[in-house]
């Protein structure tokens, strides 16, 4: 352009730096409670015991009723984590991590943790199979007659 010709051009330069860290420390919010604050004592099972290898048991383990709460060592590498059922079939679990605990979505009547060749079953002495109750499926009072449908051929039989 003609204004870059004749040198009137101005050019804005800016310098960012980063925020003082007694600031950043002051304006950020004040830490979550604890696992401990989140689940009371009194709603904890404790009662896990294990056999096998102990290089892969966690320092802590205890659920809600609902969830599975593990904590290992700091630095020590967590092993792969594994529900054992009553027919003694093992499942993947599926979990996540809140703060320094991995959290699996169930409560198993024994986990298998394993990491290379050192495994271990961490059994859950308190575990009571869920009843059934009013509101839950009920059994049959006759066994089904015939194929039904959609696994066998043809519609549903009464």
């Amino acid at each position: 352009t003609a204004a870059c010709a004749r040198g009137d051009v101005v050019y804005r330069l800016r310098f960012r730096y980063p925020p003082d860290p007694a600031a950043v420390a002051a304006s950020a919010p004040p830490p979550t409670p604890g696992l401990d604050a989140i689940a009371p004592p009194e709603t904890r099972n404790l009662a896990y015991t294990f056999t096998g290898s102990a290089e892969t048991v966690p320092v802590r383990v205890f659920d809600n009723g609902s969830r599975t709460f593990f904590r290992w060592a700091e630095g020590a590498s967590t092993p792969a984590v594994y529900a054992r059922g009553l027919d003694e079939a093992e499942t993947a679990v599926s979990f996540s991590a809140q703060g320094d605990y991995l959290v699996a979505d169930q409560v198993a009547p024994a986990f298998v943790l394993r990491r290379g060749n050192a495994v271990a079953v961490l059994y859950n002495d308190a575990y009571q199979t869920p009843a059934l109750d009013a509101g839950s499926p009920q059994p049959r009072a006759e066994a089904p007659r015939g194929p039904r449908w959609p696994f066998g051929r043809g519609r549903a039989q009464p």
